[in-house]
């Protein structure tokens, strides 16, 4: 029995009775043509190599292009200190619009900072460059490590000199707290029950402590002693107790939706209603409402985050030299007065 033949770029140009250049464009390069005419020929050309059972040579592809069409997103082994999730929906929409794949990959603190671990990566993972998940405390020679291999890199949610991208943390909560002093707050407190080092920690509060200042009041965190560790069921207790004083604060700006909810749940147990008798507004990458309570929030950008981020490594593979300014992205407010009223009395 003959063999059957290699189905080849040629040979679909052939039955489609046009170019090999033109097969290569409308197969590789993912064109979509913007006459009607156009298009169908592209359909045609597209239905005969399915018929044909044609599967592009990737390696080919990549030595003549000498790009693999595809990204890696690295991340550590410590989830506190890498966290990219939010982040994802974001950069696998943009590598879709881009026509990209994605590759992720985990290492280990001591392969970040190995000199010849890193390099590699490009090769091993068959990827053009690297969005960057690790945060915060990551190896310190891994910024020089990326930098002096030319290894086109973004950094996400990371505040460097260069190729970076970040929300504007300071404007989140400075944007909480100002909301609430519009609606005439006067005790205000903050609250973050975390430690981290990830900079989003002193600029959050920073943030709140500006708007405060701005107004002429004094700040006043729930816990004088930042950062602080506490879990949801002590955070529980120590609210309920601040809500029963006389002096108790008119409104919260929490860190994350988690500690409002539990502040929430606080006011509930000592009989006092959202947004009636207290107020609460949250950062977060969405506006939640897990507690039966829809919440003032202040959105973290993270879908656009991740796009922009895809965007801006593609630039850096073009030209891997260059330096690309660092990208702080606004936020903004969602449903302000879902759990943020005047406070009584006013």
């Amino acid at each position: 029995m003959l063999a059957s033949p290699a189905i080849t770029l040629d040979l679909i140009a052939e039955r489609a009775g046009v170019s090999r250049a033109t097969v290569s464009n409308v197969l590789h390069r993912n064109v979509l043509g913007n006459r009607a005419d156009a298009r169908k020929n592209i359909e045609r050309i597209r239905e005969i190599a399915e018929t044909l059972g044609y599967r592009p040579n990737v390696a080919a592809r990549a030595m003549q292009t000498r790009r693999f069409g595809a990204i890696g997103l690295l991340a550590g082994s410590v989830g506190e200190r890498s966290v990219y999730h939010p982040f994802l929906p974001g950069v696998l929409r943009a590598c879709h619009h881009h026509d990209l794949h994605i590759s992720l990959g985990e290492l280990f603190d001591q392969q970040l900072g190995d000199e010849r671990c890193v390099p590699k990566i490009l090769r091993e993972w068959s990827v053009d460059g690297l969005l960057i998940g690790y945060t915060h405390e990551f190896p310190q020679n891994l910024l020089d490590i990326v930098e002096r291999h030319r290894i086109p890199a973004i950094w996400l949610n990371v505040r460097n000199e260069s190729d970076c991208i970040r929300p504007d943390d300071v404007g989140a909560t400075r944007m909480a707290t100002r909301h609430l002093i519009g609606l005439g707050h006067r005790r205000i407190s903050y609250v973050m029950t975390y430690k981290t080092r990830h900079y989003s920690a002193a600029d959050r509060y920073a943030g709140y402590c500006q708007a405060m200042r701005d107004a002429g009041l004094e700040p006043q965190t729930m816990y004088p002693s930042l950062p602080v560790s506490r879990s949801a069921p002590q955070l529980l207790e120590d609210a309920m107790g601040l809500l029963r004083r006389s002096d108790r604060p008119t409104a919260f700006v929490t860190y994350l939706s988690e500690q409002a909810e539990v502040i929430c749940h606080a006011a509930a147990r000592v009989s006092l209603a959202v947004p009636r008798d207290l107020s609460l507004v949250a950062c977060d990458g969405e506006a939640r409402e897990r507690t039966g309570q829809r919440l003032t929030t202040v959105l973290i950008p993270t879908d656009q985050l991740g796009e922009r981020a895809v965007d801006m490594l593609v630039g850096k593979i073009a030209d891997p030299d260059q330096r690309v300014e660092p990208v702080v992205l606004p936020v903004k407010l969602a449903s302000p007065d879902a759990s943020a009223a005047a406070p009584p009395g006013a």
